[in-house]
């Protein structure tokens, strides 16, 4: 038997997950949880009880803006033998590097197949890892060796994240109370992202982003 979790916060696509792991051989839906601190919950219960989490199928950015990475880290950090497959609308440039870099075990869209999605879950299940092809790109052409270091590769996962989110054009105070940082804290990340980026202006980040296709 393998217990599952799911996180999500639409739940029209919790249902539509269920009914496919119900496809998956020994599987059983254990909860579902609309936020990260839910889940987080439903893990330490379950370890309590003695009842491991065979995997956890994730949504890596909720329809509030939340980003649940800093979920994804924690869970690796405490429940370290619990697969996550990143399950999401984002895409592979955007957010898979991002995933895999805070433990993610697979990465997926939500756009793929359902039988993609099943060879995920099995494999990850089996003990191994599954990335999308298009992740698999990105990858391989991040390995590429650059005659130019690419600024964007020298961002943290924080500033990374405070980018997009001012390319979407979130306020200073709107993304400190989606990532719990300060309006100071935020401004900071913003000023490091302008030099490092050798940009000067929101509107610059807003083309950027595109030029990359991230927005």
């Amino acid at each position: 038997m393998c217990n599952i979790l799911i996180l999500d916060d639409e739940p029209v696509l919790r249902l539509g997950l269920r009914e496919v792991l119900k496809r998956v051989p020994g599987a059983k839906i254990d909860g579902e949880a609309g936020n990260g601190p839910a889940l987080l919950k439903m893990l330490a219960q379950s370890q309590a009880a003695k009842q491991p989490i065979g995997l956890v199928v994730m949504e890596v950015l909720l329809l509030d803006g939340c980003s649940t990475l800093d979920t994804l880290q924690e869970i690796k950090l405490r429940f370290r033998s619990t697969p996550v497959l990143v399950h999401t609308n984002r895409s592979e440039q955007e957010y898979g590097l991002h995933a895999l870099e805070s433990g993610a075990d697979g990465f997926i869209r939500k756009t793929a197949p359902v039988e993609e999605l099943l060879r995920a879950i099995e494999r990850i299940i089996s003990g191994g890892k599954y990335l999308s092809r298009a992740l698999q790109l990105v990858l391989i052409g991040h390995a590429q060796p650059k005659l130019e270091g690419d600024p964007l590769e020298t961002l943290s996962l924080r500033e990374h994240d405070v980018m997009l989110r001012l390319g979407h054009g979130e306020s200073n105070q709107r993304i400190g109370q989606k990532l719990a940082l300060s309006r100071q804290a935020v401004s900071t990340y913003r000023g490091r992202i302008l030099i490092k980026m050798k940009l000067e202006s929101n509107a610059q980040i807003v083309r950027e982003l595109e030029k990359r296709h991230l927005l």
